[in-house]
């Protein structure tokens, strides 16, 4: 926990125009989060450093049965921040991210979220319910060390989505799919 909050400071430090955002959310996926508040326009935040499989994505569990892995890892943020899955309520704890540079290809803000100390990033890859979004980790140099290893673990211990088969959800949204979908 305190190499995660050395982390906090050094990405809110280091960044001359670093922001954050806390408050209740509303999940939209495993890897998105939207803030609203009654004082201004909510805000959405793609996860940094992640990518959890998509609402509709299907995966194999280890015995071959198919299931809702991209309703787990949703379900899964779910459960540590305090949110019903599936509605559109507030989450019942405050989270807070930290914003990274850039946005996502639709406008949004990108951000490492925390539950207090707990890195709801990082959670989320290592229980096997993200994987490591290689293609922007370089926005955070001092995170993509962590993020590998925590991926690394979950695979080989069969976590989440690594207990049997699926599409990488970057593939997945390009239209891949599993024998058989």
């Amino acid at each position: 926990m305190i190499r995660t909050a050395l982390i906090v400071l050094l990405i809110t430090t280091t960044q001359a125009d670093a922001e954050s955002i806390t408050g209740k959310v509303i999940l939209l996926d495993g890897d998105t989060v939207t803030f609203s508040r009654a004082d201004a326009p909510d805000q959405t935040v793609r996860l940094f450093g992640i990518d959890t499989p998509e609402r509709a994505q299907r995966c194999l569990s280890g015995s071959g049965e198919q299931y809702a892995c991209g309703s787990k890892a949703t379900k899964f943020l779910a459960g540590l921040i305090g949110a019903q899955f599936g509605s559109r309520s507030l989450s019942k704890r405050d989270i807070t991210c930290h914003f990274v540079p850039g946005q996502t290809s639709y406008g949004r803000k990108i951000g490492v979220c925390y539950l207090d100390t707990i890195n709801l990033n990082l959670e989320l890859v290592r229980a096997g319910w993200a994987v490591a979004y290689r293609r922007y980790l370089d926005l955070v140099q001092e995170l993509k060390p962590m993020f590998l290893d925590a991926e690394l673990k979950a695979r080989r211990d069969g976590c989440g989505i690594w207990q049997g088969q699926f599409i990488y959800p970057w593939r997945w949204r390009k239209g891949q799919r599993l024998k058989g979908q």
